[in-house]
């Protein structure tokens, strides 16, 4: 039985020297995994956060 994941601490290429993708990338690929859903978690800013959003929104992902 698989369980399911979600991972609730991405940082993209938004958390200066913590992370290196772009949100969108991040996103896909959770999707591709099967994750449950994914958090992204960028320090100091919130600018990541609409090109994650719209990118789930493209593939129905949570």
């Amino acid at each position: 039985m698989t369980r399911p994941f979600a991972e609730l601490l991405g940082r993209s290429c938004f958390s200066f020297l913590e992370g290196a993708s772009q949100p969108a990338e991040m996103v896909e690929q959770s999707h591709r995994l099967g994750h449950a859903a994914f958090g992204l978690c960028d320090r100091d800013g919130l600018y990541g956060s609409v090109r994650a959003h719209v990118a789930a929104k493209e593939h129905a992902h949570p």
